[in-house]
């Protein structure tokens, strides 16, 4: 449970700035 907690939190910001990072990339 301890793992399942912290992942979510430390890794959604990284994913929605990569996401953003591609978008930037493809389109620019």
């Amino acid at each position: 449970t301890f793992m399942t907690q912290l992942l979510p939190s430390s890794t959604h910001p990284i994913r929605s700035q990569l996401k953003q990072l591609v978008r930037q990339a493809i389109v620019g």
